[in-house]
């Protein structure tokens, strides 16, 4: 090999010289990027840094790279990828797909062909699906509003026969409590009676004296000091005297009036009743509210214990209650007062607020408590109006719409007697007036029509 070609080699392989000398400090501990190294000259204390893929030289300790940003980009979108969804048209080899942008296009599986744009077969098919899809989530919402309403009135129902369990729980205690309160006077009463028993006993017996004994002793007093001690009425010179009866009358009075002793539980009962019907009870009052309006009279005390006076009360009251509903006339459900509301004052183009604020001091519209059952009766009307408003219009519109497509079958010099459907179809599908039809089969069955027509005019 020639000297100079292998002086050349040989400064090839060397390092490249280091650059000017910085002001930095180097530092000898840190760690380097890969494809660096240290390089050194001779005669040089200091240091320098080379890389080897680059041949960048540098005083100054390179700095590591920063990562990769690609591989965020990736993993943020990783979570935002979709499937395709594919979706088969009814009656037909197409299907819709929807890319995960949101876009649809069309793909015909025998031909595996795929267009962005609606073919004109599919027309129909894609409408009709649309319209199952769009009474399908009408249907369901209906459902759900059907299973709410009937969820509130179960709901309100509960409460109801929880408020009502509740209020006879209430007045079973207050009668339990009232009947404990009773038994125990009587018991303090008769506890009280025999302790007073027991003092007596105690003391010596006095003299009692008999009744004959007192009237000896009246005998033998002064009329003046009878007077003055009132036993004696003052004489009254004026006053009539009632002639006295004769024995046997007293006897057979006093057999006409008998005791209390002699009456007959029946007979208590009635009079005792006969009682509850004059004072004038409240049906839907309590015994201790009324009960100062009996006390005091005679009759009231006819019935022993107390626990049998209030269970007389109670089917005085229940009676009075049954009699009361039955001469109340039958009010109509408040479902039926609503919607007679609704009919008078209601049109297909109001909105519910509008007519909340008409009717809110309505006692047919605060029949129903529940705001969210007024507002969905009001919708479900608005829609019944709305609906049978579109049937009206939308059969004169029908009824232009076919004279318009049998104008088109006789303008089309095309179709004659014996003229198959498809055929024709294929004429007649260039025309607006053959789309104004929606169903398929009443177009055909017109198209049908019409060659019958023409077959008997031609006879």
């Amino acid at each position: 090999m020639d000297p100079n070609q292998q002086q050349q080699q040989q400064q090839q392989q060397r390092p490249p010289p280091p650059p000017p000398l910085p002001q930095t400090i180097h530092n000898a501990d840190i760690k380097l990027p890969p494809g660096w190294k240290i390089a050194q000259q001779p005669g040089m204390q200091r240091p320098y840094y080379y890389n080897e893929n680059t041949g960048e030289t540098t005083w100054i300790v390179p700095p590591f790279p920063p990562p990769m940003p690609i591989m965020k980009e990736q993993q943020q979108e990783k979570p935002k990828s979709k499937k395709k969804i594919k979706k088969p048209i009814p009656g037909t080899d197409w299907l819709v797909v929807q890319t995960p942008d949101g876009l649809e296009f069309y793909f015909h599986k025998p031909t595996k062909k795929s267009v962005w744009e609606i073919p004109e077969e599919l027309k129909e098919p894609i409408e009709k699906m649309k319209q199952e899809a769009l009474e399908k989530e009408q249907k369901e919402k209906e459902q759900r509003l059907e299973e709410q309403r009937k969820e509130q009135e179960r709901l309100k129902e509960e409460l109801e026969k929880e408020k009502l369990e509740r209020e006879q729980q209430q007045q079973n205690l207050k009668r339990k409590a009232e009947e404990e309160q009773v038994d125990e006077d009587n018991l303090k009463r008769v506890k009280h009676d025999d302790d007073k028993e027991e003092e007596g006993e105690g003391e010596p017996e006095a003299t009692e004296m008999t009744e004959e004994d007192l009237l000896f002793q009246l005998e033998g007093m002064d009329p003046t000091e009878l007077e003055a001690m009132g036993l004696l009425p003052p004489p009254q010179e004026e006053q009539e005297q009632v002639p006295e009866q004769p024995l046997i009358q007293q006897q057979q009075q006093q057999q006409q009036q008998p005791s209390e002793s002699q009456m007959a539980e029946e007979e208590r009962v009635e009079l005792f009743t006969q009682m509850l019907s004059e004072k004038e009870i409240s049906p839907f009052s309590t015994w201790e509210r009324e009960l100062p309006k009996l006390i005091n009279d005679e009759r009231y005390n006819l019935i022993q214990p107390l626990s049998k006076r209030k269970n007389l009360f109670d089917n005085f009251c229940r009676i009075l209650v049954q009699e009361h509903k039955a001469k109340k006339p039958i009010s109509k459900p408040p479902e039926e007062e609503y919607m007679k509301l609704l009919k008078q004052e209601v049109n297909s183009k109001m909105y519910w607020e509008d007519f909340r604020r008409k009717v809110k001091n309505d006692s047919r519209f605060k029949a129903i408590r529940d705001n969210k059952t007024r507002e969905i009766l009001f919708k479900d009307y608005i829609k019944k109006l709305r609906k049978e408003k579109d049937s009206s219009n939308s059969y004169s519109s029908q009824r232009d719409k076919q004279r318009a497509y049998m104008d088109l079958l006789r303008n089309t010099k095309e179709i004659h007697i014996g003229m198959r459907w498809r055929d024709a179809k294929i004429i007649l599908e260039k025309d607006d007036r053959y789309h104004a039809i929606e169903s398929k089969h009443l177009r055909e069955d017109l198209y049908r029509d019409y060659l019958d027509d023409l077959d008997r005019k031609k006879r």
